[in-house]
């Protein structure tokens, strides 16, 4: 007896017989008629193809086969799905029909076109349970974009499946296909996807691993952000826009800046800092358009630009004269138009000069036209916008006066002047300003130069040489105004001078003792470094005058100062005197020197001697402006002579002094024997100065004088010579009274006598002098050399050098070493 189970597997049997058949039937491209096999009879009419077996139902078929059956293919699960695979394009076509035998659920399965049939159980599909299910998809989304994960569920042939997707564990309502599609994903869509799956043979129901779904924002980092300038500006053409920097966050979208006008940059442009800067070269609106993604908040921005010609209308063209004009003073300018256009600004004009006018101004058309009055450089300026291209024009005019640096100037002496013949003029300096044109001068008298001629400065001086009136023209440019001046010169015959020394008054002769500067009673000794009261020097004589003005002439030198003035104020009608006055405190001690003084034009001297003293040579030095060597300078009194205020000119007892042994510097007598050296005064030679000596009794600065010097005082004042007797015509003059010897106007020797130490007296006293000088013969001092000079009443006057004796004491004149 059969079972159940085997009842059913017959069933089974003979419907994947069918199958089988029929499958072949349907595949076999050469099957054109109905077929038998396996037994003779042929097959029903709705039978392609029969296959006859021995026994039907266990009943035994009329000419039936042998027992056997038809085997179809076997073939797993996995192996069924491969050869599905190789469908094609003909999974719902020509495939469809195919069968096989799973040997992995024992069914015969037929491809329908869209899935397996399984010929099982009451001819039911077959359910495959499900073993396993994942997610397909991409996992990695943006914003906006659409999720698309798909279920994949194990074996391939399981019987189909109901799906629920889920999120973070919740189930997502309406999500129960095989595929979870959400279009426009946003944030809030990312998370922990699931899908449980289930059969009506599989339980409990599947559920997937999970799969993280990630969403990106599509816009994060695209948003930009500015600084610096406003997104609205408006500009003149011409300024620079305030500089707007766009930015982004840091890994962000890129900007990209577009729209930017001529002259105006991005620096930095396709990174995530843009700085748009620079300055607009054409006035317009201008939409700057700074991008990352402009379907993102934020992620597109514009700089609404406004640039607009601020010098529109304003530049001006010019017409008619050149922008650059040089005239002379007086002459007119070529007028210059100048214009605007219609509607523009008008135009302004300013720095014009006087005489110059701007017909028009403050309208869009003006004329600048007239003839300047005053001399310079103008610049008058053209508005309408000085920042403006040709908005601002210069006319640049130069005005020159052609007489210009031509007017003359004058400075110093006065240009009428009257002089006498060998005076010099009073100096004309003549002037023009630096540039202007050179002085010529013309009409010069002999004598009379113009230094610099030819130059701008130029200076009229000299002496004329000939008597005359003169015009001396001084030239420019005659033309002009001052360009042209005039020296007016007379010039008249002056007096002679004869002589040119100064005289005494009353006399004719030559002086050139000149006048005697004496010192006061502090320092007469040496008569220099103290001040002295003015003094009579003597006149000056002159002979053709013409009572001329004349004003006092002061000339200084060595420190004396020397003044010739007239009485009356003027020279008298034919021959008169000036007079000559001396004061001062001499710089120069022990000398005689000269003063030139220059006296209507004629070149004359005052000879100045300083203190006593007196010449020591016939032969003059003349002029000598630094001191006559000739001129030896002696003290004003002798050693030993305590009055000092007494004076040293006049006679007097008191100006004896004391008395000295030769070589002995303490006065008075000292002993019958002599000094045993022969250089106590001297240096024992005979020379002409010889040095001080040791025991020289004269005070500091000064010496007994050499015998040499004593005899060429006497010589150069005796006109016959040593051993000569005084007489007038000699420069010694004897003086009576207490006596003594003038030698010239300035040494007083008085008549001292001498020291007889025998007598034990002062002998002659008033009648003889005898005076030591520093040296002694060979023969020690025995032979002294002194200066004896006598006026006895018996013997008459004379003078000489001779050897003195030994029991005498003598006088002293010591002289300046």
């Amino acid at each position: 007896m059969k079972t159940k189970t085997q009842n059913k597997s017959t069933v089974r049997g003979f419907w994947r017989l069918i199958a089988v058949i029929a499958a072949c039937w349907l595949l076999s491209p050469h099957m054109g008629a109905q077929v038998t096999v396996g037994g003779s009879t042929s097959p029903q009419d709705f039978s392609l193809l029969e296959i006859v077996t021995a026994y039907t139902d266990g009943v035994k078929a009329d000419g039936g086969s042998s027992n056997g059956g038809l085997r179809l293919p076997r073939l797993t699960t996995a192996q069924r799905d491969a050869v599905q695979a190789s469908f094609g394009s003909e999974t719902t076509g020509k495939a469809k029909g195919l069968t096989i035998y799973n040997i992995s659920n024992d069914c015969v399965e037929t491809w329908n076109g869209a899935k397996w049939i399984s010929i099982c159980a009451d001819a039911s599909p077959i359910c495959v349970p499900i073993t396993d299910v994942t997610i397909g998809g991409t996992t990695t989304y943006t914003t906006g974009s659409t999720i698309n994960l798909t279920a994949n569920v194990a074996p391939a042939g399981a019987t189909s499946a109901s799906y629920q997707w889920n999120k973070d564990g919740t189930p997502i309502p309406g999500a129960t296909g095989a595929t979870y599609n959400k279009a426009s994903c946003t944030s809030a869509d990312a998370g922990s996807y699931t899908v449980t799956v289930s059969n009506s043979c599989t339980s409990p129901a599947i559920t997937s691993t999970a799969t993280s779904v990630t969403v990106t924002d599509a816009c994060a980092g695209k948003a930009i952000s500015t600084s610096g300038g406003n997104l609205t500006q408006s500009i003149n053409l011409g300024s620079a826009i305030t500089g707007v920097t766009f930015t982004t966050g840091t890994g962000g979208a890129n900007i990209t800046v577009t729209g930017l006008p001529t002259g105006v940059t991005a620096s930095g442009n396709g990174t995530n800092a843009v700085l748009v800067s620079g300055t607009p070269t054409v006035a317009n609106a201008y939409s700057i358009t700074a991008t990352t993604d402009a379907g993102c908040t934020d992620g597109s921005k514009t700089l609404a630009l406004t640039v607009t010609d601020a010098c529109a209308g304003k530049a001006i063209s010019t017409s008619g004269g050149s922008l650059t004009q040089s005239i002379n003073l007086g002459s007119a300018i070529t007028g210059v138009t100048f214009t605007t256009g219609t509607g523009g600004a008008n135009i302004t004009i300013t720095g014009l000069p006087t005489g110059v006018t701007a017909s028009g101004n403050g309208t869009n058309t003006v004329l600048v036209s007239g003839t300047p009055t005053v001399a310079n450089a103008y610049s008058i300026t053209v508005t309408t916008d000085a920042g403006c291209t040709d908005g601002s024009k210069t006319l640049a005019l130069t005005v020159t006066d052609p007489c210009a640096g031509k007017a003359i100037s004058t400075s110093g002496g006065s240009l009428t002047q009257s002089i006498n013949l060998g005076s010099a003029i009073t100096g004309v300096t003549f002037t023009t300003g630096t540039g202007g044109a050179n002085i010529t001068i013309t009409g010069l008298p002999t004598g009379v130069t113009a230094s610099g001629n030819g130059t701008n400065t130029v200076l009229v001086s000299g002496t004329p040489t000939v008597a005359n009136a003169y015009s001396i023209t001084v030239t420019t440019d005659a033309g002009c105004t001052d360009g042209s001046k005039t020296l007016a010169l007379t010039v008249s015959s002056v007096p002679a001078f004869s002589p040119v020394y100064n005289v005494n008054p009353g006399t004719t002769t030559l002086n050139v003792d000149g006048a005697f500067i004496q010192g006061t009673t502090d320092n007469k000794d040496r008569g220099t470094t103290v001040n002295h009261s003015s003094m009579s020097a003597g006149v000056f004589r002159y002979t053709g005058g013409s009572g001329q003005n004349f004003s006092t002439i002061t000339t200084t030198a060595n420190g004396v100062t020397v003044t010739v003035s007239s009485a009356t104020g003027k020279l008298a009608n034919g021959a008169g005197e000036l007079a000559i006055n001396v004061s001062g405190k001499p710089t120069i001690a022990g000398k005689a020197f000269d003063i030139p003084v220059t006296v209507l034009g004629r070149q004359l001297y005052v000879r100045v001697h300083v203190g006593c003293g007196a010449y020591i040579s016939s032969t003059r030095t003349v002029p000598s402006t630094n001191g006559d060597p000739a001129w030896l300078q002696f003290q004003c009194f002798n050693l030993g002579v305590t009055n000092k205020s007494l004076n040293p000119l006049t006679p007097s007892t008191s100006l004896y002094g004391s008395y000295y042994q030769w070589g002995r510097s303490t006065a008075g007598w000292i002993s019958d024997s002599g000094v045993s050296s022969n250089t106590a005064w001297g240096n024992g030679t005979m020379d002409v100065n010889p040095p001080r000596g040791t025991d020289d009794p004269c005070p500091t600065g000064w010496k007994v004088p050499s015998v040499q010097q004593l005899i060429n005082l006497w010589n150069g004042n005796l006109e016959g010579g040593l051993f000569d007797e005084i007489s007038s015509n000699n420069k010694v003059t004897w003086l009576s009274g207490a006596g003594g010897a003038l030698i010239g106007k300035n040494l007083f020797l008085p008549a001292t006598g001498f020291f007889d130490k025998n007598e034990n007296i002062i002998d002659f006293q008033g009648e003889e002098a005898r005076y030591h000088s520093s040296n002694i013969t060979t023969v020690i001092w025995a032979s002294p050399y002194i200066l004896r000079f006598y006026n006895h009443p018996s013997d008459g006057a004379s003078a000489w050098a001779e050897q003195g004796q030994k029991p005498s004491a003598l006088y002293i004149r010591c002289v300046a070493n």
